[in-house]
């Protein structure tokens, strides 16, 4: 029957080891740079607001939220935070530009934002009921029926994978819209050198890191599941 064995909670410790260092990485550097105002003595809307004009994106709307910054793709919105939206400081910069980054993504139609979008739906359906289809089926398998209950958890199975696809699909989308954010400043010419390039870029990939960790503790996760139940056919 399906527990809660050794093994996944030595997974657990590790994934929460991962996520917690990345996690702290990106706390640590974006407080840092919250202190330090950044050159141009922009906030994180006026960053926003000078890269609308400069690339001619007028439809992009802006909203300030306590719901985090990120950008909309179905709304074409991009929100910050209000420490973002009203702060100088190079981290609300380089937040700004990550954030339109995103924005740019979708002006380019970069296919890989498309496919993450059109993801959401099934990943929400898969995150919610893949655990539960897994330990189902494992329950069925010890009470009532093992090849009905193998089937249910293997369908458990391919909905946490598609999980795992979409923190897969989100890497190089967030490694993207990074890029794209430090290219816009330079040519922008609100960061050249010093504390502003630098500290920006510390604050964009270090947040990007936050990612592989989510990736990479979705595939462990996903890993032993698949694990547990294929390898249940030979016990």
């Amino acid at each position: 029957m399906f527990g809660i064995s050794p093994g996944y909670i030595l997974l657990m410790a590790v994934a929460a080891g991962l996520t917690g260092l990345a996690s702290w990485r990106v706390r640590a550097n974006m407080a840092k740079y919250h202190q330090v105002r950044n050159t141009q003595n922009l906030s994180g809307e006026k960053v926003v607001e000078i890269l609308k004009n400069r690339y001619n994106m007028y439809d992009l709307a802006f909203e300030v939220t306590n719901g985090g910054d990120h950008y909309d793709p179905r709304s074409h919105t991009l929100r910050l935070s209000p420490e973002n939206a009203t702060q100088p400081s190079i981290t609300a910069m380089a937040v700004a530009a990550h954030e339109f980054g995103h924005a740019l993504q979708r002006e380019t139609k970069y296919p890989l934002m498309g496919l993450r979008t059109v993801m959401v739906p099934a990943v929400n359906i898969g995150s919610q009921m893949g655990r539960y289809l897994i330990m189902g089926g494992f329950l069925l398998m010890s009470i009532v029926n093992s090849q009905i209950g193998f089937y249910v958890a293997a369908l458990g199975v391919i909905g946490f994978a598609m999980t795992t696809l979409f923190a897969l699909v989100t890497l190089p989308v967030e490694f993207d819209a990074s890029r794209r954010a430090l290219n816009v400043l330079k040519e922008s010419h609100l960061v050249t050198a010093g504390d502003d390039l630098a500290g920006s870029r510390r604050v964009l990939w270090s947040a990007a890191m936050t990612y592989v960790a989510a990736f990479a503790v979705s595939l462990m996760q996903l890993l032993y599941f698949a694990l547990r139940v294929f390898g249940s056919r030979r016990d």
